[in-house]
């Protein structure tokens, strides 16, 4: 099976580079910096349209950029 094929049928499948997601992965590192400073605690709403890969990008978020920090 090629990568993906296996993302097809993986549900936990996360692609090692997300494409044209550069502005929402900055959008959020900006944002968790900001909460480091702040005494209260920050939240944070991520909303769209079904199926436009809202779960994708912030499990490789959690995955790939809050590891650098």
């Amino acid at each position: 099976m090629t990568a993906s094929v296996d993302a097809l049928f993986n549900l936990n499948y996360l692609p090692a580079r997300l494409l044209h997601r550069d502005q929402e992965l900055a959008t959020l590192s900006n944002l968790f910096c900001q909460e480091e400073t702040s005494t209260q605690p920050l939240n944070i709403l991520v909303h769209g349209s079904f199926g436009i890969g809202r779960t994708t990008l912030l499990r490789y978020f959690g995955l790939h950029v809050l590891t650098t920090f």
